[in-house]
């Protein structure tokens, strides 16, 4: 499981990651080592914790670019949350901002 790669990505410590899974930060440390395996319950709680499936998390799906960090998911929900004029605005600003 990539657990570390995804809490470093989402800026949380390995308590911050057990309080949000609701484990002990021992537990969620043998999880990131591979020591213990969580049951299916936590690993539903950590794809959610990390915006991420269950599939990503047991290795089923490999595809990097579609984790979001912490940033990208604020994004996307405050692009949901504007209306359209401000949609077009941040997509413009965006777009003409990209690195070549």
């Amino acid at each position: 499981m990539k657990l570390k790669q995804l809490r470093e990505l989402n800026h949380m410590t390995q308590r911050q990651a057990a309080e949000a899974i609701g484990c002990t930060q021992g537990n969620y440390s043998r999880y990131e080592t591979g020591e213990r395996e969580p049951s299916i319950e936590l690993l539903v709680k950590m794809a959610a914790a990390f915006g991420v499936s269950v599939d990503y998390l047991i290795g089923n799906v490999d595809v990097d670019d579609m984790i979001l960090s912490t940033y990208e998911r604020d994004l996307i929900l405050a692009a949901r949350a504007a209306d359209s004029r401000a949609r077009q605005d941040a997509m413009l600003l965006l777009t003409t901002h990209q690195k070549k």
